[in-house]
């Protein structure tokens, strides 16, 4: 019997449509905790130039009387050190690969993001000028999260009930409640906005986990990359060891010195190959779009990956201690190129291991 309207809606679990709508599973989250770090430590530098620019300009101009700025050198105190501390540990996380790496990764970025909306509303709104700069620097900050980083609503969420309830007080005193109510609509714009990006961004990951069963690397044996059963061929033959190379580091990012030092020897030159290496990024990437293969070869300044979330890999499946993959390794892992010889001797060490 069908259910009419009114019964289906006393049946919706509200949390149970949220995780079905919203939700992506964290260890599902490699690549955007990834670029969540990467911006993190970009922004936090920026921040972290801004505040101790500002700070030093307030001691030399007031270097006679520092009582007299102590409220804008302590405030660009704070500020510099919150993004220092968030830039290194941006960078410190960079090596962590583990279960808890993803949930690591995105701790800074939230760390600051309540940080700066605290800090700027705390220290700005004490008077009128000040209360107004407070709205603006509390909408920027929540609007360059939503332009820079992939965030969780309901820390969003949080983030921005904090800020409105620093700011309620003295913009209610000096603007009025129906101005406040104008701040509470753009926050809800702004909360909504997050929502239908995180459907998105809950889509395409949705995508790519489709792609993963139609993208699959064979490591034992010779290396071979295949793509909805078809082997994955490339205008120049580097271009698959270069593959090769960035899936045996198991998502870990690889720099341009390195791949040039793989490919072409130790002692090869970066900047006589150079050229080459660009050519070789170039293929791969032109490659995978025409084949419609996406957010699987990673690339941001001087740094290159795998996703390894999209992609199927017997070697992969090896190191998670699968039965199948173990049985399947004869002692041989990606034969044809030298620098893989290292890893067969470990591989072998694994299973006498047990």
């Amino acid at each position: 019997m069908n259910k009419n309207p009114e019964e289906k809606l006393k049946t919706i679990n509200p949390i149970q449509f949220y995780i079905n709508r919203y939700n992506i599973p964290k260890n599902d989250m490699t690549d955007y905790s990834e670029a969540n770090r990467f911006h993190m430590v970009i922004v936090s530098f920026l921040v972290a130039l801004f505040g101790t620019i500002n700070l030093i300009a307030y001691l030399i101009i007031n270097y006679k009387d520092l009582k007299k700025a102590s409220f804008y050198i302590s405030y660009y105190s704070f500020l510099a050190i919150i993004s220092i501390l968030s830039l290194v540990a941006g960078l410190f996380l960079k090596k962590i690969k583990n279960q808890k790496s993803n949930l690591l990764k995105n701790i800074p970025v939230y760390i600051m993001y309540y940080a700066m909306i605290l800090l700027a509303i705390y220290y700005r709104s004490y008077n009128y000028l000040h209360t107004f700069n407070a709205f603006i620097i509390f909408i920027t900050i929540c609007s360059l999260a939503l332009c820079f980083f992939y965030v969780d609503p309901i820390l969003f969420l949080i983030g921005q009930l904090l800020g409105l309830a620093f700011l309620s007080k003295n913009f209610i005193k000096f603007y009025g409640l129906s101005a406040f109510g104008n701040v509470i609509l753009i926050s809800i714009i702004l909360f909504c906005l997050c929502l239908y990006k995180r459907k998105i961004e809950k889509k395409h990951f949705d995508l790519l986990k489709n792609q993963k069963s139609s993208l699959k690397a064979i490591t034992f044996g010779n290396f071979t990359l295949f793509y909805k059963d078809q082997l994955i061929k490339f205008s120049r033959s580097k271009s698959t060891e270069l593959l090769a190379y960035l899936i045996y580091k198991n998502g870990s990012s690889a720099n341009t010195k390195e791949l040039i030092s793989v490919l072409w020897g130790d002692h090869a030159d970066s900047s006589k190959y150079g050229s080459s290496f660009r050519n070789l990024v170039v293929d791969i990437k032109r490659t995978l779009t025409d084949l419609g293969i996406q957010q699987f070869f990673i690339y941001e300044y001087n740094s290159f990956r795998i996703n390894t979330n999209v992609i199927q890999c017997d070697y992969y499946d090896f190191l998670e201690g699968d039965k199948k993959a173990i049985s399947s390794y004869a002692g041989e892992f990606m034969n044809q190129y030298s620098w893989a010889e290292d890893v067969s001797a470990f591989l072998d060490l694994k299973i006498s291991n047990g």
